[in-house]
């Protein structure tokens, strides 16, 4: 790890004044963990998730490659951010003597440092849901529990409430007896263009409390073979039995000449849907999605010069993951737009998923490593000598406290 980091520098130090230097917030990396195998290597998207003092990771196998490597779910013991240690491994053969091929997850955390981890894999010449239990112990324990056979493939997964969303519907309030629901579709809009087009499975699926979005790709003659995004915009009504409705609200062409989503995350606070494409972050209004069904207008984009591949809501800040992890304060998109406040310079290999907790920020990167970077949000307030500690003050924005200013009684000529 050290030596690919050293690589990288010297190859920033090149292109430095292409891509700059360290952000404002003094966002710094502080520790790293490199896979020991090639299980989690490559461009391949994958999932990152965080239980307690444990990071979760693991690649998804593509529908197309499912004999590839990607079999282990890693677990990374984070209490001390300076020095993540592998926890734990888990892998799953539960039809065949043949590792199960991994192909996306999500997490609940239960607190304790223990919660549960939703698996889709497929092995045994089968698409199965797996229920795991993660307990914290030294190392921790992984214990299997209920199962779904026979699903249908899922390159995606979110929770909400008791409820996975992937290509299935599975209810899980029993971790022991997990349920497929009988899903009823109430459909206002499209689930396809209204002009025609071919759609293809979600590059990425998220839910909020209330809403769940996805994004996928759609090929048509009216577009010229050009892959068009488009995201679906759905109404949950969650239900205690295994009956589950979704109300699908409407639906966008989110990225225009070829640019495809890579990424999809909801606000539901602000109201905003972020779609992550091969140039930026594009921001439209839910209400907008609801009421237009298909062309509706974005209300901002956050422009970059590399594919976003991960977005990650915290409040009213956006974390992306693009060449590097950046900030963006998107409190007032309608107005002033989407704002970097921070990002850092020097990234191994750029990230391809991130998490972001309690104030710090959790990558994969494209070789596998997961690193670990921290925002120093210490401020000293100081002009010849006098010190304005006992002043009154505000501060604002942090990207750890939110909605916040910093207001002082004096005028500053050097802060």
């Amino acid at each position: 790890m050290l030596t690919r980091i050293i690589c990288f520098v010297l190859f920033a130090v090149l292109v430095g004044g292409v891509f700059g230097q360290c952000d404002s917030l003094n966002m710094r990396l502080v520790g790293s963990w490199e896979c020991p195998s090639d299980d989690m290597a490559g461009d391949n998207s994958g999932d990152i998730g965080k239980i307690g003092d444990y990071v979760i990771l693991a690649q998804k196998t593509d529908y197309f490659f499912v004999y590839s490597d990607c079999d282990s779910l890693w677990i990374i013991d984070v209490s001390d951010p300076t020095n993540p240690t592998l926890a734990t491994v888990y892998t799953d053969t539960v039809f065949s003597d043949t590792l199960a091929k991994i192909r996306c997850f999500t997490y609940k955390d239960e607190g304790g440092d223990s919660g549960y981890i939703y698996v889709n894999y497929y092995g045994g010449g089968r698409e199965y849901f797996r229920v795991l239990k993660l307990t914290s112990g030294n190392p921790p324990t992984i214990t299997p529990m209920g199962i779904v056979d026979s699903v249908i493939y899922a390159p995606n997964s979110t929770r909400t409430g008791d409820w996975v969303y992937n290509s299935n519907s599975i209810h899980v309030d029993d971790p022991s007896d997990p349920v497929r629901g009988t899903t009823v579709l109430l459909i206002e809009g499209y689930r396809s263009p209204p002009d025609g087009g071919d759609y293809r499975p979600q590059l990425d699926k998220t839910s909020s409390e209330n809403y769940m979005a996805y994004s996928g790709w759609v090929w048509g003659d009216e577009w010229d073979e050009e892959p068009a995004e488009l995201i679906a915009l759905s109404k949950i009504s969650n239900s205690t039995t295994d009956v589950e409705t979704v109300r699908i609200m409407g639906c966008w062409r989110g990225s225009y000449e070829g640019h495809t989503g890579y990424s999809i995350a909801i606000n539901e606070t602000l109201g905003v849907v972020a779609l992550g494409t091969d140039y930026g972050v594009t921001f439209v209004s839910i209400d907008d999605i609801e009421d237009s069904i298909w062309y509706a207008d974005p209300i901002a984009t956050w422009y970059c010069h590399y594919p976003v591949s991960d977005l990650h809501w915290v409040g009213d800040y956006i974390y992306v993951a693009e060449y590097r992890p950046y900030v963006i304060d998107a409190s007032d998109l309608w107005e002033s737009g989407p704002d970097t406040i921070g990002h850092y310079g020097l990234p191994p290999y750029g990230p391809r998923e991130l998490l972001y907790d309690d104030g710090y920020l959790y990558t994969r990167s494209s070789f596998g490593d997961l690193v670990i970077y921290e925002f120093d949000t210490t401020m000293q307030v100081d002009e010849g000598g006098d010190s304005f500690l006992d002043e009154e003050f505000r501060i604002f924005p942090n990207p750890i406290l939110q909605n916040q200013r910093l207001v002082l009684d004096k005028k500053l000529k050097k802060p």
